[in-house]
């Protein structure tokens, strides 16, 4: 419990600024400071800036912090996924692990379903799909796994 209270000071310390007088870090009171930029090109430009320049303790809060503050403000969080993985080693294997596996999950669902489908229907079951043949790789025109 304590360690999940201290987490949630950290959060609270690092996004909302210093409410209790105990800093972390130099990039206290960061949603503070993105409030006056209006145009969004400009606070993506700055939320670059705080992630590139964040203290590996504060990359945690703004990977969870950002996406949903800066939607919120209309502007593209896309980048940030990647933003942070070239500061932490072995994120961007793990990305790319996630996605293997979201996808094999995916293809899984779908033979049972079809599978499902063809029991129904009582006939002869459709070809089922390998899971092993997908990767991480983003999608992109010319994907073939």
């Amino acid at each position: 419990m304590v360690e999940g209270v201290g987490a949630g000071l950290a959060v609270v310390q690092v996004w909302w600024g210093d409410p209790f007088g105990v800093a972390i870090g130099a990039f206290s009171g960061a949603e503070r400071q993105f409030e006056p930029i209006r145009d969004p090109s400009k606070l993506v430009a700055a939320a670059r800036d705080l992630v590139a320049n964040a203290d590996n303790s504060d990359l945690r809060t703004l990977a969870a912090e950002l996406p949903s503050y800066l939607a919120s403000r209309n502007a593209p969080v896309d980048w940030i996924t990647d933003a942070v993985a070239q500061r932490v080693p072995g994120v961007a294997e793990k990305q790319a692990e996630a996605v293997k596996k979201r996808r094999q999950v995916s293809i899984l669902a779908h033979n049972a379903q079809n599978l499902m489908r063809s029991f129904k229907a009582d006939t002869n079951p459709p070809e089922l799909l390998s899971p092993i043949q997908v990767d991480g790789r983003p999608y992109n025109d010319g994907y073939s796994g």
